[in-house]
């Protein structure tokens, strides 16, 4: 693992407003930027259903709408960006037990209310002062992913994983995510289930089980599994199973 893999964590504050009582609430927690796979030029935060959709989680606050996200994520290891996205349309799995949402933002982020954090002089973060686009050095392309779940099929249980985000203890100087870590305890080739029995949004479908210590902050935080094996080559020859670290 290295520092993409760190920061391709993004710290999102959802707020929420309750319509029955007239109040707000926010949601913490963490998430990771994509792209579309059709042409769509919008980015996609992926990040647990629970965050987005208050009623879905809790029932008893049925009413309760997401009015906006704010989104802290690392163009650079030097480079922050912080982007409010308002009226935002999230987009959920068909099966409605999966903890899972997608939300579109962008494709702009020049607008008055994004924050810009440099730690470092302005010519190094931005050598073409003239460019009109931003490089997101963090995120993760469509064929990235697509390439983990070809990778899916030579997970085993007990191997390692890693997964970055911003519980209670993330860097506040900086705003820095940080990692935590543990092990595949269920085989990621079967669903887990906690308990027997239907589906609830609690305990849903296409779960696997992790022994990892995780707090709030880390919803939504990408998984990454360590690489397995080595790979082989003209001068090293390796029988058995070998696959790079890959997002599962």
């Amino acid at each position: 693992f290295d520092t993409w893999h760190l920061y391709t964590a993004c710290k999102l504050t959802f707020t929420h407003y309750y319509e029955p009582g007239e109040t707000r609430s926010q949601t913490y927690g963490t998430g990771f930027l994509t792209n579309f796979p059709t042409g769509d030029p919008r980015i996609a935060l992926v990040t647990n259903r629970h965050l987005v959709d208050v009623p879905w989680a809790k029932p008893e606050r049925n009413g309760a709408v997401l009015e906006s996200v704010e989104i802290e994520f690392w163009i650079s290891e030097n480079f922050r960006l912080i982007y409010k996205a308002e009226n935002v349309v999230p987009l959920f799995h068909e099966d409605d037990s999966i903890d899972v949402s997608v939300v579109p933002i962008g494709p702009k982020f020049d607008t008055p209310a994004t924050v810009v954090a440099l730690y470092d002089s302005i010519d190094k973060l931005i050598p073409d002062p003239n460019a009109s686009t931003i490089v997101f050095k963090h995120a993760m392309s469509w064929d990235y992913l697509v390439k983990c779940e070809e990778l899916w099929a030579k997970l085993i249980p007990g191997e390692f994983v890693v997964f970055p985000g911003y519980p209670k203890w993330f860097d506040k100087l900086e705003t820095r995510p940080v990692f935590r870590s543990g092990m595949i305890a269920s085989d990621p080739q079967r669903p887990y289930r906690q308990h027997a029995g239907g589906t609830t949004n609690h305990d849903g479908n296409q779960q696997v089980l992790f022994d990892a210590f995780s707090t709030s902050g880390n919803s939504g935080s990408p998984v990454f599994v360590a690489q397995r094996g080595i790979p082989t080559s003209d001068h090293i020859q390796y029988t058995g199973v070998f696959h790079r670290s890959f997002l599962i």
